[in-house]
């Protein structure tokens, strides 16, 4: 019963997302037979001026965010303003690959143009569409990251791009998104000079294996109008723990594992002293991870931290645990960490510290504000509690108060 409870979840998501398929193929379609049409010089002086306008909206952009307004409006102005201005550009730069396109038709090199001039605009509409689509995914919104992830188009597309490209549409979309706060702490009396990062193995099969079962969290906090993006990990069957500020004001927050659609989830933990929660995901079909021993796990211990810093892709770097202990915070006092030499980014708040055997040895929660490569987790005795007790967790609970940056 259950296999088929979530066959029919997954077919009722690919079945929703047919509609968004058929859209993004009939513009593929439009823009390569678009393409043959016109031909390379236009198409490609269209794509370049699109670029351009690309790399004005990215610079537009802060600016948008600054001018206010909840997290529905500001969102819905940065894809107005982002989409109109790479549409200027591209209707620019079409006027001008057009009077070169009428030159090479004088010079009979029309039917090389309109050649190339096809497989540019199958290119180009690709490539756009996987910007576009790595960029609005975080925002949070549950219909909007569902229809995405459940998107065989945008799949084989996402499949394909370089990741540096998926990285910065990921940042520009970040532009009008946090991540929830804080974040970014600062130690009194802590580690003084940046630490180097450890070599560190990121392919084994135990770290590969790990990342199976860590996930990607967004959703709305309407209430500070603003969107949040965070990590999380699967503790045992349908259950997430992710850091409590990365869901805080978020009523339904989407997880997504790697090639899964993606889900919306149930908090049901919330502890902000501990900064911890737990979210409750039916038919989340991912693998648990298991807890490392406490006293395997100290100053000297390496592994990597392993998440979705702006919001994805998912990345894992290489860590090391410097010191486990109280450390006083500026403004918050003192409390058990495992400090970490680790490049710790918005995003990965709520993603784990996994040891080199592909166990979790912590939960990271935060980065130094003073010194680079220095991170912070929570460590394994404040886990531990609430990870024997998620699998009865099961009535949904407030996830408190967010907080603006």
């Amino acid at each position: 019963m259950s296999q088929a409870v979530h066959t029919m979840s997954f077919m009722d998501l690919t079945l929703g997302a047919l509609p968004l398929d058929l859209v993004l193929l009939g513009i593929i379609t439009w823009q390569t037979v678009s393409g043959a049409r016109r031909g390379l010089a236009r198409v490609a002086l269209r794509l370049a001026g699109m670029v351009v306008g690309g790399f004005a909206a990215w610079l537009a952009i802060p600016w948008v965010v600054t001018l206010g307004g909840n997290g529905a409006t500001r969102i819905a102005m940065v894809m107005i303003v982002g989409l109109g201005l790479v549409v200027i550009g591209g209707c620019i730069g079409g006027a001008i690959g057009r009077s070169i396109g009428g030159v090479l038709e004088r010079v009979r090199l029309g039917t090389v143009n309109r050649l190339l001039g096809a497989v540019a605009g199958l290119l180009a509409s690709s490539l756009m569409i996987g910007l576009v689509s790595s960029a609005v995914s975080g925002i949070g919104a549950p219909w909007l990251t569902q229809a995405l992830s459940s998107s065989r188009v945008v799949t084989v597309i996402d499949g394909l791009m370089p990741s540096s490209l998926r990285s910065t549409a990921t940042l520009w979309g970040q532009s009008a998104i946090d991540e929830g706060l804080p974040w970014v702490v600062e130690a009194l009396g802590g580690v003084s000079q940046e630490p180097s990062l450890p070599q560190v193995d990121l392919e084994t099969p135990q770290l590969t294996q790990a990342a199976k079962s860590v996930v990607r969290i967004s959703g709305p906090a309407y209430a500070c109008g603003q969107e949040q993006t965070g990590s999380g990990f699967v503790i045992s069957d349908d259950r997430v723990v992710t850091n409590a500020h990365v869901v805080s004001g978020v009523s339904e927050p989407v997880v997504e594992v790697p090639g899964k659609p993606a889900k919306s989830g149930r908090i049901t933990y919330f502890d902000p002293k501990a900064d911890l929660a737990v979210i409750d995901v039916d038919g989340l079909g991912a693998p648990v991870l298991p807890l490392a021993s406490a006293a395997a796990v100290g100053r000297g211990t390496q592994g990597a931290v392993q998440g979705y810093p702006g919001g994805g892709p998912f990345t894992s770097g290489p860590a090391s645990v410097m010191a486990a202990g109280t450390v006083d915070f500026s403004g918050s006092g003192p409390r058990d960490v495992l400090t970490l030499a680790a490049n710790v980014q918005p995003g990965n708040s709520g993603g784990p510290l996994i040891t080199t055997d592909g166990e979790i040895a912590g939960v990271v929660f935060a980065k130094e504000r003073s010194v680079s490569n220095v991170g912070y987790a929570i460590p394994l005795s404040d886990l531990k509690p609430v990870v024997q007790k998620a699998p009865g967790l099961t009535a949904t609970v407030s996830s408190g108060s967010c907080t603006t940056g």
